[in-house]
């Protein structure tokens, strides 16, 4: 059953180019494939990130800023006291597990990431792979993969990823990469 499970997912990946399964239902720029556990992948990206000076890690949100947007939001919504503020997706996007928002200091691009999969998939795959979700530039122009951003704007950008990011995370692993648009 794992085996058909995965090849339904890479199938829909990367054959279909319609496909926009990635997650949440919003796609990708560009993947990057590595044939390591997610677990190693995931540590190398963490060590790129802290010990290259020109990365600026997004801080996960925390329990403070939480509870503070939880007020603010019970303040806006006066007329339904009751109703249930849930806090999880004020960092969705920035969670440590599945994304991950970087900035290039020398460029001032902003950049977030996903890994591809679930725990399962993560545990039993042989390889793995994230992919850009959202990027903008010095000016806060860009976004993500629906909002329909010019062609050169997103090689600009992706090739930056890929030199001063996902070249960097390959070195420290010592194995190559594929890319997958």
């Amino acid at each position: 059953m794992h085996k058909l499970k995965h090849f339904i997912i890479a199938y829909c990946c990367f054959f279909l180019p319609s496909c926009e399964m990635f997650s949440a239902g919003h796609g990708g720029f560009m993947s990057y494939s590595f044939e390591i556990k997610k677990k190693e992948l995931e540590g190398a990206i963490i060590k790129v990130i802290e010990t290259d000076s020109n990365f600026y890690r997004e801080p996960e949100v925390s329990q403070e800023y939480k509870d503070i947007y939880k007020e603010i939001t019970k303040e806006r919504n006066k007329e339904n006291p009751d109703s249930e503020i849930d806090t999880n997706y004020v960092d969705y996007y920035n969670d440590g597990e599945n994304y991950v928002t970087i900035k290039l200091k020398n460029t001032d691009y902003k950049f977030t990431f996903r890994y591809i999969g679930d725990e399962e998939y993560w545990n039993n795959s042989p390889n793995s792979q994230f992919y850009i979700v959202y990027m903008r530039d010095e000016y806060n122009r860009g976004g993500g993969y629906k909002d329909k951003l010019e062609p050169q704007f997103i090689d600009k950008l992706t090739n930056v990823f890929e030199t001063e990011f996902v070249q960097k995370v390959s070195k420290e692993l010592g194995i190559p990469f594929s890319e997958e648009k």
